[in-house]
């Protein structure tokens, strides 16, 4: 499992995360929901390392990952598809899947990636730059799948993208859940943030504040939120 322990972090002089824990299980879906600038993203840097974290615990199993660097977290199963910048953009499609592999990219690969990106063999040449918003998110995911997760970080992957494209995002997170991945999915509209989720911790100013299992959050209990 991944766990947070009152958690500390931030840029430079700035002390983003005040006090945030949580706790994510394998073939769970688990959304942190919050405003703007309440420290989602935040949260989901200092897991993968590109947060400084100044106090607290963050852990894989028995593995304390604050002790690790950026580059080794990956390695042991934690994939991060960010909201912004999500691919290569000077590099084609084919490229960008190649970087989440030590092999070559192969057929049973792109045959996989197809599940999510169904033209994927038709844009394999193509500048990722000069793909829509949408297919750029697809690609940034199915670039995550590839690398095998065992947890899985999303920000809002469903933001200002078109309905179809929302709910093929929607159902790709609930093949993984059944496929045993553990995931954590920051969000901010109350709309979106219990169509697939088992948990819920709500975050404030860098605070996680409430915690709701299945079932006991509601669409109004967010709006609530959002008003104080």
């Amino acid at each position: 499992m991944l766990e947070l322990r009152h958690v500390r972090a931030g840029y430079g002089k700035d002390t983003v995360l005040q006090d945030v824990s949580l706790l994510v299980r394998p073939g769970e879906v688990v959304e942190l929901f919050g405003r703007n600038g309440m420290g989602k993203t935040t949260t989901l840097k200092s897991i993968v390392g590109l947060v400084a974290v100044r106090a607290g615990s963050i852990r894989l199993k028995e593995q304390e990952l604050t002790q690790l660097a950026a580059y080794e977290v990956p390695r042991l199963g934690v994939s991060y598809v960010p909201q912004d910048q999500r691919v290569f953009a000077n590099l084609s499609v084919r490229d960008n899947l190649q970087v989440a592999l030590r092999e070559r990219l192969g057929e049973l690969h792109l045959d996989l990636v197809a599940q999510i990106f169904p033209t994927v063999r038709d844009h394999l040449a193509q500048q990722a730059g000069t793909l829509s918003g949408g297919e750029q998110q697809l690609l940034a995911l199915a670039r995550a799948v590839l690398s095998s997760p065992k947890f899985l970080l999303l920000d809002e992957p469903t933001e200002g993208l078109m309905p179809s494209l929302v709910t093929r995002i929607e159902d790709i997170i609930r093949k993984l859940k059944n496929a045993g991945v553990g995931i954590l999915l920051a969000e901010q509209q109350p709309s979106r943030a219990l169509a697939t989720c088992d948990r819920l911790y709500i975050i404030e100013k860098g605070r996680t504040i409430t915690e709701y299992g299945s079932g006991e959050c509601t669409v109004a209990h967010l709006h609530d939120h959002l008003r104080l």
